[in-house]
């Protein structure tokens, strides 16, 4: 993942984001990982509706 990476706000229902948090930490073993996780699934997600992601290859 790129390191330039710019900051937005979402809300979230309190079970996703409690569940967002728990399988980030479980996965990377510090709440640092919650960013990434939840990147990899909003890529997921576009590439799954076929939504280009600009600058990717």
């Amino acid at each position: 993942m790129e390191t330039d990476k710019k900051k937005l706000n979402i809300s979230l229902s309190p079970e996703v984001a409690a569940a967002l948090r728990k399988f980030a930490f479980e996965s990377t073993g510090h709440m640092r990982g919650v960013s990434d996780v939840a990147e990899k699934a909003i890529r997921e997600f576009l590439e799954h509706k076929g939504i280009k992601i600009e600058g990717q290859a």
